[in-house]
């Protein structure tokens, strides 16, 4: 038997909640925090395809306040409660939404780390549900290259599908000059950790050694 997730919805509207953010901190915290991604399914009532794209961002329950202030900086989507594990997932589904509100913002404020890739991947997986081109076979062909360059890629039973497909060449995201401190504050605000360490330590007269560090971590592309 399946587990039951429960799921509370905040807000089926946007929250009244004033902002304040900064656009280059919700594009810090974004590099951070966030996911683009988008599912393709079998639609087994048409014998057809459905493509679920979503910008989303998941924190913990805590930090809720801070999800209600984005939603209202970009003014669509909807925030969802997982109870089972108390996080919060702000997501925005609509392709009219991400091709209007969300794509514009991070093409104005781009990101800055290598999830700038992904952008430019679902970017593009956007621009062919706009323009219906993945109601044809050529353009579905397109769409299932680039989701087997997002993320894990294709699942096996997705890559039998079209299995002459090859994976879309992802972009070069040089390395760029922070430029704006509220990027940098939205990107600490995600991915900083702020520690004090005490541990034991036989010379010092005490008997323990005190350590506070500020770090960041990051995935690194290098060998």
């Amino acid at each position: 038997m399946r587990p039951v997730i429960q799921r509370r919805y905040y807000s089926n509207n946007i929250t009244t909640l004033e902002s304040n953010l900064n656009p280059n901190y919700i594009t810090g915290f974004a590099d951070g925090e966030s996911t683009f991604s988008f599912t393709i399914s079998r639609n087994n009532t048409q014998k057809g395809w459905v493509i679920y794209p979503s910008f989303s961002i998941e924190l913990h329950g805590k930090d809720l306040n801070l999800l209600k202030r984005i939603q209202s900086y970009f003014e669509v989507g909807k925030i969802v409660t997982r109870t089972r594990d108390n996080q919060v997932i702000y997501a925005v589904k609509s392709v009219k939404e991400l091709n209007e509100v969300i794509i514009p913002h991070f093409t104005k404020y781009p990101l800055l780390t290598q999830k700038r890739v992904d952008f430019e991947l679902f970017k593009d997986a956007i621009g062919l549900l706009v323009n219906k081109k993945h109601l044809t076979e050529e353009g579905l062909k397109e769409l299932f290259s680039v989701r087997a360059s997002l993320g894990k890629g294709l699942s096996d039973k997705l890559a039998n599908v079209y299995p002459d497909v090859l994976p879309k060449e992802k972009p070069i995201v040089e390395t760029i000059v922070i430029k704006d401190n509220n990027w940098l504050a939205g990107f600490v605000d995600a991915e900083g950790c702020f520690e004090c360490v005490v541990r034991k330590h036989p010379t010092v007269k005490i008997g323990y050694q005190i350590a506070v560090r500020f770090t960041v971590i990051q995935h690194s592309l290098l060998p």
